[in-house]
């Protein structure tokens, strides 16, 4: 996408193609981020427009959108496709109710800020993927992350129905041992958390800090077979959001950190200055791009609970009195949060029974959640 925009923009002929597939069509740069990097003052989706809509005849842009999975600066989420599409009423634009009305599978955004801002528009409900390739058995996994990072604690606990696939516990070594027991056959287990999430050193687990996290080779982590010390099934290292996206694990753990917190209810989200704790600025609307520093944090979470194919159990650390960034308070807010989320307590003596074999030639199609497509004739 970068490339293609920046080698044809300056251009005033129309591209060889006519037909274009954006993968992670959320992940297009602001005009904020295009000016800074390349002096230019519009943004992606709006640039894709106009160089496609340079073909006399007809020409498709066909974006697949993952809500709620920008989790870089300068990706401006569905709605900068909404503005473009907004400002070139030429278009003709087909795509799936959930992308219009904002619901669960893009975390509550939506294509048009205003509900009037394209008069050419066809509601089709085959283009959205009700059922996740990747938490397969589960379909109201994203419904009930949306719930529980949007401060609905009521609407999760009702999808958190009696076979629901999270756990939670206090105890790190309970939930290796839940992992490493249930990793059998060609089941793949492995730590993840929030590269803000910087005090889980304290807990015996490296911080996924970018510097630390150079010297991981991901290839081996990701495929690497149990009893390699390289490999996600060790429980040793935690990849965070970033080498995480658009990739899964059959079972995960999620390591929490003191970046988001929930302290009566509220969504809090946060980072580390020196050895205190303060809330970042923001507004938290999903309509705001991944600049939106509450935004920002909150997707990365979001990231991070939908890594799971089979189960998932997230840690919660019991902090220490002794340590103000690691405040038993903070933590206690978050797992009494989660339970009233709908999760249960991760019982390690619960009986799984192995993964089919033919399991193994399974593999996610595509991280996108639904698909937008956009043409113009």
């Amino acid at each position: 996408m970068h490339r293609f925009v920046r080698d044809t923009y300056s251009d005033t002929r129309p591209p060889s193609d006519r037909l274009i597939v954006f993968d992670e069509a959320q992940r297009a740069w602001t005009a904020a981020r295009n000016e800074k990097r390349f002096k230019i003052s519009v943004s992606e989706p709006a640039m894709m427009l106009e160089v496609m809509g340079r073909h006399q005849g007809w020409a498709v842009v066909i974006g697949l959108v993952g809500g709620g999975q920008e989790i870089h600066a300068g990706e401006a989420g569905l709605a900068a496709w909404g503005d473009a599409l907004a400002a070139n009423p030429h278009w003709e634009v087909v795509t799936s109710p959930e992308a219009l009305d904002g619901g669960p599978s893009v975390a509550g955004s939506r294509l048009f800020r205003a509900e009037e801002s394209h008069g050419n528009v066809i509601r089709n409900s085959s283009l959205h993927l009700a059922v996740p390739r990747r938490s397969f058995e589960s379909e109201d996994t994203a419904a009930w992350v949306n719930a529980v990072l949007s401060g609905q604690p009521g609407v999760a606990k009702r999808l958190a129905r009696s076979d629901f696939p999270i756990h939670v516990t206090r105890d790190l070594s309970v939930a290796r041992s839940w992992l490493t027991a249930n990793a059998q056959g060609y089941r793949r287990a492995g730590l993840v958390a929030s590269s803000g999430a910087v005090r889980l050193r304290a807990e015996g687990v490296e911080a996924p800090t970018f510097d630390f996290l150079g010297g991981v080779d991901y290839v081996k982590w990701f495929l690497e077979p149990k009893g390699d010390y390289r490999s996600s099934n060790q429980l040793e290292v935690a990849l965070s959001e970033f080498e995480l996206q658009g990739l899964e694990l059959d079972l995960v753990a999620v390591l929490w950190g003191g970046d988001l917190i929930f302290p009566q209810a509220r969504v809090v989200p946060r980072k580390l200055r020196g050895t205190k704790w303060v809330a970042v600025v923001g507004t938290g609307d999903p309509q705001d791009s991944a600049d939106d520093a509450q935004t920002r944090i909150k997707n990365k979470y979001r990231v991070l609970l939908t890594r799971f194919r089979k189960e998932m159990a997230i840690f919660v650390p019991t902090g220490s009195p002794d340590d103000p960034t690691r405040a038993p308070e903070d933590f206690d807010g978050v797992y009494a949060y989660l339970l009233a989320c709908g999760l249960k307590v991760l019982d390690v003596t619960e009986a799984h029974s192995p993964m089919p074999v033919a399991y193994a030639s399974l593999r996610s199609i595509s991280p996108a959640a639904l698909s937008l497509t956009v043409g113009g004739g």
